[in-house]
């Protein structure tokens, strides 16, 4: 049996099928094709891996509170939340930016989104006096007051000037953990950070990248077993995906799905699909998420 050939290059996305893996294997060679999703919405790895759990002790400056985030990856940290055990804020990360903390309607202080709201350059409002998501207030030997605006996981909007030089939007995911009659206990959990990549664009609050799904290797082995090894970004469980097939490619293929896979996962992320191939000249196999 000849030496299976590996191929790798990029192709268009195909948005309406979610077809984010095609692979090609023949019974005498294999060759596979990834293709990553292309998306306006991206996830930022400011935090990652996520959730990012986050306390005082485990952050950077003085008290060791602040977390800085890099948005868009490009070496400059573009916003600082600070995570204290009695107050969490948000701000831009230095005095010379531009970078803003949105709400979707005026509000002294550092207010959620909903699900589904539009957040662009004619939606969102800073706040107009503290850049505070919760606080309580320690004064005179007794707790004056406490609130919080982010109790559960909610979207906190922003915008910030990304490497382009240009204004992006985007929204975080974070709750603010307290226990109920205790004081100075606060900490966040932040689920994850999105952000728009086209300039000036507006971002709908939940909009999520699609994941990206790559084929690490392909063989085919006696008997014309095929082996295709793949990733996934969102970890989603083998039951998830599908194999489909057809013999041939462009306007006259014939999807079906393989109903004799196999797909395993060895790990977050990380699966195996093994199947039969026909062993005939060629067939082709996409994964289907």
């Amino acid at each position: 049996m000849k030496t299976p050939k590996v191929i790798s290059l990029q192709l268009t996305a195909d948005s309406q099928n979610r077809l984010l893996a095609y692979t090609t294997a023949a019974g005498l060679g294999a060759f596979f094709v990834g293709q990553n999703a292309q998306a306006q919405v991206v996830a930022s790895q400011a935090l990652a891996p996520y959730p990012a759990n986050l306390a005082k002790g485990a952050g950077a400056g003085y008290y060791h509170t602040y977390n800085y985030l890099d948005i868009d990856g490009d070496g400059t940290a573009d916003f600082n939340l600070n995570v204290d055990t009695f107050r969490v804020n948000m701000d831009k990360a230095s005095a010379a930016q531009t970078n803003l903390v949105l709400n979707p309607s005026t509000n002294g202080y550092i207010i959620p989104w909903t699900n589904n709201a539009v957040l662009d350059a004619s939606s969102g409002s800073a706040p107009t006096y503290r850049k505070w998501l919760s606080t309580c207030v320690f004064y005179g030997g007794s707790w004056l007051y406490f609130w919080n605006n982010f109790p559960t996981n909610e979207a906190l909007g922003f915008s910030f000037t990304a490497s382009d030089g240009l204004t992006h939007f985007g929204y975080m995911m974070v709750q603010v953990n307290h226990t109920p009659g205790s004081d100075n206990d606060f900490s966040a959990t932040v689920s994850g950070i999105y952000y728009n990549a086209t300039p000036n664009a507006p971002i709908t609050i939940g909009d999520l990248p699609p994941p990206t799904v790559a084929v690490t290797n392909i063989t085919v082995g006696a008997g014309n077993v095929v082996t295709i090894d793949f990733t996934s970004s969102d970890n989603a469980p083998a039951s998830a995906f599908t194999l489909e097939t057809s013999a041939v490619l462009g306007a006259s293929a014939n999807w079906t799905t393989d109903t004799g896979v196999v797909i395993t996962s060895s790990g977050p992320g990380i699966y195996q699909a093994v199947t039969t191939g026909t062993g005939g000249t060629s067939q082709y196999f996409r994964i289907k998420h």
